[in-house]
């Protein structure tokens, strides 16, 4: 029995009311406990909130730590671009360099081959030198 207001809105339908009732009260029970678990979740979400905002604040200032490292290494790189310049510029002397060295060693080789015959006599005449002159050893 359905009352009728102005406009033609229904106020009251006794059928409608009892549509409810007519479901399986596992159905409704289930609703319900899915309800219960919303609203507990909703209760949760400001912490979550205050946890995550507290999360990303980290992730932010670890994020900057990160960016002040990369510049760091940035200068670094860049120091070592110019040092690595610097040896590519220089190489080619240092090789010339090298090779002098080898002359020189085998210029030393050499040289000394030729004195260690000498060396005896070298010390013969000191000898005959300090006897002449009167010093004694």
């Amino acid at each position: 029995m359905a009352v009728r207001l102005a406009g033609g809105a229904r106020a009251y339908d006794g059928r409608a009311m009892a549509l409810p009732f007519l479901l399986d009260p596992r159905l409704v029970t289930r609703a319900l406990d899915d309800l219960r678990a919303i609203a507990l979740a909703a209760r949760a979400l400001p912490e979550i909130e205050a946890r995550l905002t507290a999360q990303m604040a980290e992730v932010d200032r670890r994020g900057g730590e990160i960016l002040e490292a990369i510049d760091r290494a940035d200068a670094r790189a860049a120091g070592l671009m110019k040092a690595l310049d610097r040896i590519d510029r220089d190489l080619p002397s240092l090789g010339e360099a090298v090779d002098s060295i080898h002359s020189l060693e085998a210029a030393t080789k050499t040289l000394a081959a030729a004195v260690e015959p000498l060396q005896g006599t070298a010390e013969r005449l000191g000898r005959i030198s300090d006897r002449l002159t009167g010093r004694r050893g």
